[in-house]
């Protein structure tokens, strides 16, 4: 790690704070951490303003009624959906059914 370019002093003081800890400690298993949080779903675009910092700022004011509170809780959490691209626009995904000739 040093010959990365990190700090020696920071590089042993993390080495010896990793070995303080004991090996059960790390062998034991591990609570899953759930999200409670609300997806907010969008999809992509360069130009979309800084949706996350939106949603906080106005956090206050979904609060304030007691049905948004219990509905959405904490502030939701921003997802980007990808945007169709032009493959997705002319290619079909679905294969059409070729009805026999008769004849």
């Amino acid at each position: 790690m040093i010959k990365r370019g990190y700090n020696p002093e920071f590089v042993r003081k993390e080495i010896d704070r990793a070995r303080r800890v004991p090996r059960g400690d790390t062998l034991r298993d591990k609570q899953p951490f759930t999200n409670q949080r609300i997806p907010f779903v969008a999809t992509f675009h360069p130009a979309l303003p800084n949706i996350a910092k939106i949603l906080h700022r106005l956090q206050l004011v979904l609060q304030s009624s007691r049905r948004c509170r219990g509905a959405i809780g904490q502030v939701p959490m921003v997802a980007f959906r990808r945007p169709k691209s032009l493959k997705d626009i002319l290619v079909h995904s679905d294969l059409k059914k070729q009805i026999p000739d008769k004849g």
